[in-house]
């Protein structure tokens, strides 16, 4: 099944909806040439996860949510 970027925005403001309001929200970035979507923070000067594909991504943000949720 192919990841579109709105599924991956979508999973994004799940998992920032979460982040307290003095935390950095997290931000994803996409560049091909460097090997595609990459989770950053504080405007991209905070790696958070290195660049991976976007069903990878889909599979880190969706695991960060259901951690997120188990705490909860």
């Amino acid at each position: 099944m192919r990841v579109t970027r709105k599924e991956l925005r979508n999973s994004l403001k799940t998992v920032n909806q979460w982040i307290p309001a003095w935390v950095d929200k997290y931000d994803l970035n996409y560049a091909s040439c460097y090997g595609g979507w990459q989770l950053t923070t504080h405007k991209g000067s905070r790696v958070i996860q290195n660049r991976i594909s976007a069903r990878e991504m889909k599979a880190y943000l969706d695991g960060m949510r259901e951690l997120i949720e188990a705490l909860t």
